[in-house]
């Protein structure tokens, strides 16, 4: 952005939504709803994605040849954790979607390639799900998640 250099796509969202989107529902304003939103944009990067990438890391940066079972269970728990912010609410952080929403739908949709969500254990993230899949934007995720199952293809016992 003009020269100005940022990584982590969590950190990169807040600074656009707060540069740009000054009154979207995104980004809440109200100090208590943008904590909550923060909230489980932390719990995505240092919980959920980080123990993503601590799985699938070894296999597309370093000699690992296949993912365990032991791996996929570890990821796997934290569906809990996303079951138990869907409680009562359409979104992750409240009732409209959020930064949070995108950010974890994304990280879900990669952890799904090799740990599928049990649906039928889990209602509340797959009503979210719908949910998500209904933006007009749903496509992108769509796209990528289709990509990097296709990376894991290889990794993953048939």
């Amino acid at each position: 952005d003009n020269g100005f250099h940022l990584w982590d796509s969590h950190a990169i969202m807040i600074y656009f939504m707060e540069k740009y989107g000054k009154d979207s529902s995104l980004y809440p304003k109200d100090i208590e709803s943008r904590a909550l939103v923060n909230q489980r944009l932390f719990f995505d990067g240092s919980d959920l994605f980080a123990r993503h990438i601590g799985v699938v890391g070894p296999l597309l940066f370093r000699d690992a040849t296949e993912l365990t079972e032991k791996d996929i269970k570890l990821v796997a728990e934290h569906y809990d954790i996303v079951e138990h912010f869907l409680e009562g609410t359409k979104f992750i952080a409240g009732n409209e979607v959020t930064i949070a929403d995108i950010s974890i739908w994304c990280t879900i949709t990669n952890i799904s390639t090799y740990s599928p969500v049990d649906l039928e254990k889990f209602p509340n993230i797959k009503a979210w799900y719908k949910r998500m899949e209904a933006l007009p934007y749903a496509h992108f995720n769509t796209l990528g998640g289709k990509l990097f199952a296709e990376v894991m293809a290889k990794y993953i016992k048939k």
